[in-house]
């Protein structure tokens, strides 16, 4: 933060992980001006007016709230956004999306698996099979009516691939491989 001319005191992220007004919505609530700036908050040495006078739980957010403001320093240059999500700083598309899909939890297994010096089509079942996409009896049936030879007797994913007869004989060893 700079000046603190175009952050907002209540609505943006300035100490901690979220905006002041989830850390102090009591606060928030009863603030006349929900809207002021971090400038205009600091010139008048934090004190915002507000609807009404604080109660004992306004009293306590309001002694927290001024314990974490101690930490804030104002300079002269402008306010400039800064993206956590990338070290340097800048936005990108492919952070965000990851936060979205993933919101920082890596699946180390799957990792492995697209890593792994196996066929591309291979890769693609396993992460079909891991995260539940492999179509079972009961999609089959409300589908077009196709049916894969062992859809009779198996009806659920997660046992697809152990009951399976012809997915059995593709995961013995050395299936696949013919010898003269």
């Amino acid at each position: 933060m700079g000046n603190g001319q175009q952050t907002r005191f209540w609505n943006d992220v300035l100490l901690g992980e979220c905006s002041l007004k989830v850390q102090c919505p009591k606060l928030f609530k009863i603030c006349h001006d929900q809207d002021i700036s971090v400038q205009a908050a600091a010139a008048g040495n934090w004190g915002m007016s507000y609807r009404r006078c604080f109660g004992e739980v306004e009293m306590e957010e309001w002694g927290e709230l001024m314990a974490k403001l101690e930490t804030i320093n104002l300079t002269i240059a402008d306010d400039r956004v800064c993206w956590k999500l990338e070290n340097s700083g800048k936005f990108s598309t492919r952070s965000k999306y990851r936060f979205i899909t993933y919101a920082g939890v890596t699946d180390v297994q799957m990792m492995e698996i697209w890593k792994a010096k196996i066929p591309l089509k291979v890769q693609i079942f396993l992460w079909m099979a891991w995260h539940d996409r492999i179509q079972t009896v009961q999609q089959l049936r409300k589908g077009n009516g196709i049916r894969h030879r062992c859809a009779s007797s198996v009806s659920k994913r997660s046992r697809l691939i152990t009951s399976c007869f012809n997915a059995q004989l593709q995961l013995q060893p050395g299936a696949g491989s013919e010898t003269a």
